[in-house]
């Protein structure tokens, strides 16, 4: 949880910022993320949904077989509402198999994350980022995050935007703390844009108070 605040002449508004996981069992565990923000001020005094995440955990070392096997079968029996995540770990899986790397111990594949309109430009993403990973680490015993920097609201845009709008996200997520992966074999998107694979090493990571 991490407060921030916000002055003005003739008002302070303290904005309180928390993570609430909801878990269930599908094959993989899905995690689905509400980022959550308590306001307090003069007139206000409220919760808010902020944004949202959506992460799938694997140990790759459990998994026997083929892992993209083992993700068909999934695609085939899971519900589906997790239908795009177990898709794009099953592409993230093919990616790792190319490139023979493997990551030990837990691992959550972050599919989706996002500040909700009226947020975004307020600052927020990065603390959201760290509080995610710090509850990750504490509460589900998280390993490792993996994720691909993918502007999803950008699909539309053209080349040069969505090159953009992707570069913008892989800074605000190598500031939190991640590195981009070597690879030999690189992905594109559907306009032909190469994508990077991020990784962020938590369980040697230490949360002990949130820096700007």
């Amino acid at each position: 949880m991490l407060g921030a605040g916000r002055d003005n002449p003739e008002d302070t508004t303290t904005v309180t910022l928390s993570v609430k996981f909801t878990t269930k069992l599908d094959h993989f565990v899905v995690v689905n993320v509400e980022l959550k923000g308590h306001i307090v001020s003069e007139s206000v005094r409220e919760t808010r949904n902020m944004g949202r995440a959506e992460l799938i955990i694997f140990d790759e070392e459990l998994i026997s077989g083929s892992k993209i096997d083992y993700l068909s079968y999934c695609l085939d029996k899971s519900d589906p509402k997790n239908f795009y995540a177990l898709y794009g770990l099953q592409k993230t899986f093919s990616w790792m198999d190319t490139n023979q790397l493997k990551l030990k111990g837990r691992i959550a594949y972050l599919h989706h994350f996002e500040i909700f309109t009226p947020y975004r430009g307020t600052g927020f993403a990065r603390p959201y980022i760290w509080l995610l990973l710090q509850e990750l680490k504490e509460e589900l015993e998280v390993d490792g995050v993996m994720l691909i920097a993918y502007p999803f609201k950008m699909e539309g845009a053209s080349k040069e935007e969505f090159r953009r709008q992707k570069r913008i996200l892989e800074k605000l997520y190598i500031k939190a703390g991640f590195s981009i992966l070597k690879e030999k074999e690189k992905i594109y998107s559907k306009t032909g844009v190469e994508l990077e694979h991020l990784f962020c090493d938590i369980k040697h990571k230490i949360f002990s108070e949130f820096t700007a």
